[in-house]
């Protein structure tokens, strides 16, 4: 995907404070340089795209439990953080869609998706309304983003950033999943069939059953009642392009 230009992107954070700027800038410069994580899983050839705010953690803890017992032999109920992020490290990396077709080419890529206006209320929720009751660092802050913006003017926000200064949590679906408009995963799992579909790949790969981390009332809910007209045009058109791709013209 096509990056925009210095021209195009510097008028985007104009009412920020200096040092609000001089953080966009890191941001804008990292976010330049940002890439897929990809979980290889090698004793049976398939491969993960962490997509995000769909089902991350569940999915991560059920790799990395599958990483761990065909590694040590031995089985486990659950494994701690510390072992998840040593896997992490051990089994994933960040790269670009082309280069892991390349890499892997006999591999069996999959990753999973989400209806992408649940999806960025979800990213609400969790980012601003949870993390300001937690008292969580606030990830958006770089953005110019306070744990006060109502989901409104988050949707707003989202609305005017490009993909390429996008966070992931709020980036489009289709940039972990396609390449110059193509679907390049060999299955797409959907958030909303969630256990049928993870059961599709326990089948094939034995992989372990769901652990449901961050499971929450709000996956089934509603999110439709959370937007007023002006907002919901304003993401179906931010998210036009996965909502055709992805398969949700009658979802939304």
């Amino acid at each position: 995907m096509a990056l925009p230009s210095e021209q195009e992107t510097d008028g985007f954070y104009d009412d920020m404070t200096i040092k609000s700027k001089i953080d966009s800038f890191r941001l804008r410069r990292k976010l330049k340089r940002d890439k897929p994580h990809i979980w290889r899983v090698p004793s049976v050839n398939a491969v993960y795209i962490q997509n995000y705010k769909v089902g991350t953690r569940s999915l991560r803890l059920a790799i990395s439990k599958f990483l761990y017992e065909q590694e040590t032999k031995n089985t486990v109920e659950d494994l701690g953080a510390e072992v998840v992020e040593a896997l992490d490290k051990k089994y994933s990396h960040f790269m670009h869609l082309e280069n892991m077709r390349s890499k892997w080419p006999e591999a069996f890529v999959f990753a999973f998706v989400r209806n992408p206006l649940s999806r960025l209320y979800s990213c609400y929720t969790n980012k601003i309304t949870d993390a300001k009751r937690q008292g969580i660092k606030n990830q958006f802050q770089s953005f110019g983003i306070d744990f006060d913006i109502s989901f409104d003017d988050f949707v707003r926000f989202v609305a005017d950033v490009p993909d390429a200064l996008s966070d992931r949590h709020f980036r489009s679906q289709s940039w972990f999943v396609s390449v110059q408009g193509d679907i390049i995963t060999d299955y797409l799992g959907k958030l909303e069939n969630f256990e049928h579909d993870w059961g599709e790949l326990r089948d094939r790969f034995g992989f372990p059953a769901l652990a449901h981390k961050n499971s929450s009332s709000r996956r089934t809910e509603d999110f439709r009642k959370h937007y007023n007209p002006e907002t919901y045009q304003l993401a179906l058109e931010r998210y036009r392009v996965d909502i055709e791709m992805l398969g949700y013209e009658d979802a939304v």
